[in-house]
């Protein structure tokens, strides 16, 4: 859970420190929260690739959506397995994980996106 809020929220450090002059601003990671058969939803990180990668012990591609689902070993908690897709659409990822894709709008950021579904809010929001 504190791994999903990490990525979630990104960290201050990673949103301040400002691109060299010149330097390709990288590609927000696509993130696709999926409860198979049921539903998906996407959003931006605002944490880098190479972050992501490091954070999760993972070697994403450039813009590869990751994805996340339920732990089917655990089904019935809240406990959520990330998984590399081998996608760069999220559309592609909602429609194979979930069933039904998104509107075509660009996702949100995900500090911006819906709660996930039989989530706990928290009454401040964070």
């Amino acid at each position: 859970m504190a791994v999903m809020f990490a990525l979630a929220s990104g960290l201050a450090a990673d949103a301040q420190t400002p691109a060299s002059e010149g330097a390709p601003e990288p590609l927000p990671v696509l993130m696709s929260y999926c409860i198979p058969g049921d539903t998906c939803l996407s959003c931006e990180s605002e944490m880098p690739l190479g972050r992501v990668n490091k954070l999760l012990e993972i070697n994403l591609s450039d813009a590869e959506v990751l994805l996340f689902k339920p732990d089917p070993v655990r089904s019935g908690t809240r406990d959520w397995k990330w998984f590399k897709t081998d996608e760069i659409f999220s559309r592609v990822v909602e429609r194979k994980y979930g069933g039904i894709a998104s509107p075509a709008a660009d996702p949100p950021m995900c500090r911006d996106r819906a709660p996930l579904k039989g989530s706990i809010q928290p009454r401040d929001g964070v």
